[in-house]
Order: C-alpha cells, then sequence, then structure tokens
C-alpha cells in the first residue's frame, strides 16, 4: 500500500510537469522528488530531468502566456478602444467601439491557430478563427476567417494606427464599413499562403501573400459558386522603406444577380520610429462602377515614445464617371502614449463636400487600452 501511495505521488508530479502548471511550490517539488530518490521510484536523472522541465515552464510563464496542455503555450490578450466624439451631424457622447479578446497557441510543431472576438454591442462577434502550418519563413499556409491580404492600411491592426479612423477608400474598397459587402472588418473566409524572404540588415526584403476566399464576408458562407481571389507582394529595398501593391479580383450577388467586385493597389511607407511617412492609391469596381482614392499620412514623435503629431489627406471618388461628387478629409492629430499598453489620441476631422456642403467636421477622442 504504501509502495503503491508513492507512485501515485510520482504520477501527479509527472502529471503537473506535463500539463506545465507553475503553481506548485519549489519546496513541496524539491521534498517529493527526494522523498522518491530514496525510495528509488525515479532515478537521479529522471528526477533532475524533472527539474529542469519545471523549471523551463516557469521560466516560460510569462506576460499573457500560459500552458494549458502540454508543452503548448496559449497567449491571451486584447485590447479596448473608448470614444468620445463631438460634430454637428451626430449625438455628441461616449462609446465603446471596441472589446477585443484574442486567443492564439501553437497547436504542434509547425501548426498554429488564432481566435479573436469582438464582445462590443449586444452580441459577440467571431472575427479571426483559423489554423495555420508554418512549413518556413518563405512558405506559410493559414485556413479560415483571417484579414485579407490587401492593402497597408487593412493590415494594420487599430493599435497600430496612426489616427483613429481608416482612411476613406480602405473602408470603402477593402471589406469595411462602407464596402457593397458591408462591413466585414477587412475580412473573409478562405485559404491564404504567404511568407517572406529576409534580410540580416532590416529584416523582410520581401513578403508576399496570395489567396482564395468566399468573398461573402465573416461568418458567412459563399452565396455563389465562384471564389475571390486576392494577392498583395510588398518590396523593401532599403532600410525602413517599402513599396507594394494589391489585386483582387471576384464577384458579389447585387439585386439578384452577379456583378464584378475588382480591386488594384499600389502602397509606399517610409518607418524609422521617429518619422514615419505613408501613402496609398486603391481603384475598385462594384458593377458598373468605377471607384478610387487615396490618401496621404505623416508623424513624428516630437517627445520621444510619449507623444506624437499625425497630419493625414485622404480623398475618395464613389464614381469616377459623375462630376461634383468627390469628398476630402484633413485630419489633424495627436497620440500622448503614457506607456506601451495605454495611449490617447485626439483627432480633429476636416471634411469637404464637392455639390451640397454638410457640416460634419467631427472631433474625437480615443482611449486605447491593451492587455
Amino acid at each position: 500500500m504504501k509502495r503503491f501511495s508513492i507512485v501515485l505521488s510520482f504520477l501527479l508530479l509527472v502529471n503537473v510537469v506535463g500539463a506545465g502548471l507553475a503553481f506548485a511550490d519549489a519546496n513541496d517539488v524539491e521534498d517529493l522528488l527526494h522523498l522518491l530518490l530514496e525510495r528509488d521510484v525515479v532515478s537521479d536523472s529522471d528526477a533532475q530531468s524533472f527539474k529542469k522541465q519545471l523549471a523551463e515552464k516557469k521560466s516560460a510563464k510569462k506576460g499573457n502566456e500560459f500552458f494549458l496542455v502540454g508543452n503548448n503555450p496559449v497567449k491571451i490578450s486584447g485590447y479596448l478602444n473608448l470614444r468620445y466624439r463631438q460634430a454637428e451631424n451626430i449625438s455628441n457622447g461616449f462609446d465603446i467601439r471596441r472589446a477585443r479578446l484574442d486567443i492564439r497557441g501553437d497547436i504542434a510543431e509547425k501548426w498554429n491557430y488564432r481566435f479573436q472576438s469582438d464582445f462590443k454591442g449586444p452580441s459577440a462577434k467571431v472575427l479571426d478563427i483559423y489554423a495555420g502550418y508554418k512549413a518556413h519563413p518563405a512558405f506559410n499556409i493559414t485556413l479560415g476567417q483571417q484579414k485579407i491580404p490587401f492593402s497597408l492600411e487593412n493590415l494594420e491592426s487599430n493599435p497600430r494606427l496612426k489616427t483613429i479612423n481608416r482612411s476613406q477608400v480602405v473602408e470603402a474598397l477593402v471589406a469595411r464599413g462602407k464596402d457593397v459587402i458591408g462591413n466585414q472588418s477587412g475580412r473573409d473566409i478562405g485559404l491564404k499562403l504567404g511568407g517572406a524572404l529576409e534580410t540580416d540588415d532590416w529584416g523582410k526584403l520581401l513578403n508576399y501573400a496570395v489567396g482564395i476566399f468566399n468573398g461573402t464576408g465573416i461568418n458567412a458562407s459563399d452565396d455563389n459558386n465562384q471564389q475571390d481571389y486576392v494577392g498583395r507582394v510588398v518590396l523593401t529595398p532599403v532600410k525602413h522603406f517599402s513599396i507594394g501593391a494589391s489585386g483582387y479580383a471576384g464577384r458579389y450577388v447585387a439585386s439578384g444577380s452577379l456583378a464584378d467586385r475588382k480591386r488594384s493597389g499600389i502602397e509606399a511607407k517610409y518607418d524609422n520610429k521617429t518619422f514615419a511617412l505613408s501613402g496609398e492609391y486603391i481603384a475598385g469596381k462594384d458593377g458598373t462602377t468605377e471607384k478610387e482614392g487615396w490618401y496621404l499620412q505623416g508623424s513624428y514623435y516630437v517627445i520621444p515614445s510619449t507623444l506624437e503629431a499625425v497630419l493625414k489627406y485622404d480623398r475618395w471618388d464613389p464614381d469616377t464617371k459623375v462630376s461634383n461628387n468627390r469628398r476630402d478629409v484633413s485630419t489633424v492629430g495627436a497620440n500622448l502614449h503614457f506607456n506601451k499598453n495605454v495611449f490617447v489620441q485626439a483627432n480633429y476631422e476636416f471634411k469637404e463636400e464637392q455639390g451640397t456642403k454638410i457640416k460634419n467636421d467631427t472631433a474625437t477622442v480615443q482611449l486605447t487600452a491593451r492587455f
């Protein structure tokens, strides 16, 4: 019976180490190992191996990483966007713009997954849910719901944006708020292949991604028998500077029949961490309507890592064949970083419409808190 108790203790120790639970007191583990060594249940080499594994797991469990199953870490993170807006054409006030929870981790060697949901509003909305295979830095596969590889600004996460709002052309042509397929947060369901060629001098020399997607957005099955195709390639010829191009070819259901939904874009960016300058031009076609827009954005850290000044000019033409329908937005902003996880953005948008003028200039302040 005593022998059975010792063996049971040994099995419990293996389970603790194997599951990666770093909650056991170090002295208790040491005492238990000493007892097992005295009774010849484990060898000295086995005991040292157990202690090494437990030390590694305790060391690896830091920040927002937790070992839930075996040796596979699970990273839990998220962020909140709390906003206040003031303008003549909207009700002034506070709102919770985003409340994101992001879970990602490894399934096995070279296999990973991600699950991200937004809890803003009356019900949660799944944004990202996919599995990936990292065959090589130059060749990765992801299958599931994810951002489509199109546009520089679309692929930037919200906490990394220099301005509170994305540009008009990205909102209208990259599966966001004003796209003909509705607001899909720049995402769709499909298969993506991508990777990067890197250099020791400045990181990614060439970054590419191609994919096939439903073309109907998030949390929805395809509504036709034709998939959409998308691709993006970015070249970084010198340190801090990159240029790229994107293409998209698909169809969507309009008035009961299929219509073309095509996009093409070019982009450029310079960023040395103190000063950044970026811009994009995107053209699209929805059915017979041709659309285009572009933006240019610059930012500079007046106080390093703390206070950043931002200027942005954003032009959008919803129908290039119609005159006097262009919309321009000029943004003046400042970003105040309290630390790496908490910052406040303040933007004033000067809006100008061709034709009928609208009093819709907007002042916005937004707090971002990451965890």
